[in-house]
Formats: structure tokens, C-alpha cells, sequence
């Protein structure tokens, strides 16, 4: 189990799988920026 995960959970469909790292784009925001953006990128 992943050191952020809080609670197991049962998936059934995974998408894609990323590291643990801060990403946006693509509907995924930090802070309210970044969800507009039309691929994922990956925060440094």
C-alpha cells in the first residue's frame, strides 16, 4: 500500500498509473492552476 493512501480502495478500471508525484493538466489541479491545460504534466 502506498505511504499516502488513507484507506484501501478496490479499482475497477485504472487509466493510466503515475508515480507519486504532483501532476496537472488535464482536469487535474495544484491549487486551482493548472486544470485547463489539455495534456498532464508533471510539477519539478
Amino acid at each position: 500500500m502506498s505511504e499516502t493512501l488513507l484507506h484501501p480502495l478496490a479499482l475497477d478500471y485504472v487509466g493510466i498509473q503515475i508515480t507519486n508525484k504532483i501532476v496537472i493538466g488535464f482536469g487535474l489541479d495544484y491549487d486551482g492552476y493548472g486544470r485547463n491545460l489539455k495534456e498532464i504534466y508533471l510539477l519539478a
